[in-house]
C-alpha cells in the first residue's frame, strides 16, 4: 500500500502577489497537465482570476504535489466562500492527501475572510464521497463542465457561538 502523507511536505499559503515567479510557474504548469491534459479539457485556466484568490501549495521538496485556490464572497458564488482548483499531483494520488489539502484549505479561506461562512466548492461528482466526508452536502443537480460530470458542495459555516 502507499505510505502516508510524506513528512516532507512544506505547506504555503500565499496571496497571487506573494508568489514567486518559480511558484507561479509550478501552479500553472500543475494545473495544465491536470486539467487540460490529463482531463483532456479545453478551458481557460488562467482566467484572470487568480489576482483575487489565496493560493495553497503543497511541497514534498521541491515538486509541487498539491493546490487549491481560495476566494471570499463573491469570486466565484455570491455569499458563501469557495476552494477550487483542487488538484493533486498524479505522483502523490492515494498517499492520503486530498484530506489535508482540504483541512488547509477550509482553514485558511475561513481564516482570511470569515469564520462563520460557508464555502461551496464546484466538485468532480466522481469525489463526492470524499466531499461529504468532511461535511460538505450537495448544493445542485450534477452539471457538465467542459466533459466532466461536477456538482456544487456546500459546507456550512460552524454554528453561531460553537467554540473551536
Amino acid at each position: 500500500t502507499p505510505e502516508a502523507t510524506s513528512v516532507n511536505i512544506t505547506w504555503l499559503i500565499r496571496d497571487f502577489d506573494e508568489l514567486s515567479v518559480r511558484q507561479l510557474y509550478d501552479v500553472l504548469e500543475l494545473r495544465q497537465r491536470v486539467f487540460v491534459l490529463e482531463q483532456t479539457c479545453l478551458f481557460p485556466d488562467i482566467d484572470n482570476a487568480d489576482g483575487d484568490f489565496l493560493h495553497l501549495l503543497a511541497y514534498d521538496c521541491n515538486q509541487l504535489i498539491g493546490y487549491t485556490r481560495m476566494g471570499d464572497v463573491g469570486a466565484s458564488y455570491p455569499n458563501v466562500l469557495t476552494i477550487g482548483r483542487v488538484i493533486v499531483a498524479e505522483t502523490h494520488r492515494g498517499r492520503g492527501l486530498s484530506r489535508p489539502l482540504m483541512t488547509r484549505s477550509i482553514d485558511a479561506v475561513r481564516a482570511r475572510y470569515g469564520e462563520s461562512l460557508p464555502i461551496t466548492i464546484g466538485a468532480q461528482a466522481h469525489l463526492q464521497k470524499l466531499y461529504r466526508s468532511m461535511g460538505f452536502m450537495p448544493a445542485s443537480t450534477e452539471y457538465d463542465e467542459d466533459g466532466i460530470m461536477h456538482i456544487d458542495m456546500t459546507l456550512e459555516g460552524p454554528a453561531s457561538g460553537a467554540t473551536q
